[in-house]
């Protein structure tokens, strides 16, 4: 009789088992699409950065300039540490404010049409 027991704790374990790997699978592929649109958005925002500066090179700008805005735009947040702070948006719908997202967080309502950056200077 203790055999039948161990045999269904066992089967039990197992279908543990394979729900838990069903879990990770599908949490591996949300990872994998969020890599992917990450990917996606740091082609876009690349391409932007390298078409503004030619645009400005090609009107007299130097790179120290460009260095120099760097900075000032790092050191909002009162840290130089290569990170811009997004703006933060109120929502249109509920009020409620969001920052760096493309909907609202509490509502789902999409915010305001979106920056180049996430951003204004």
């Amino acid at each position: 009789m203790s055999d039948f027991f161990w045999i269904l704790y066992s089967q039990h374990q197992f279908n543990q088992l394979g729900r838990a790997d069903g879990e990770a699978s599908r949490e591996l592929g949300r990872a994998t699409n969020e890599m992917e649109r990450l990917r996606d958005d740091v082609d876009r925002l690349t391409l932007a950065t390298a078409a503004m500066w030619s645009l400005l090179k090609a009107h007299g700008h130097s790179e120290a300039e460009l260095l120099e805005r760097m900075q000032q735009l790092d050191l909002r947040d009162g840290k130089l540490d290569g990170k811009l702070v997004r703006d933060v948006q109120t929502c249109g719908k509920c009020g409620r404010r969001s920052r760096g997202r493309r909907n609202c967080m509490y509502c789902g309502h999409e915010l305001s049409g979106p920056k180049a950056f996430g951003t204004e200077p």
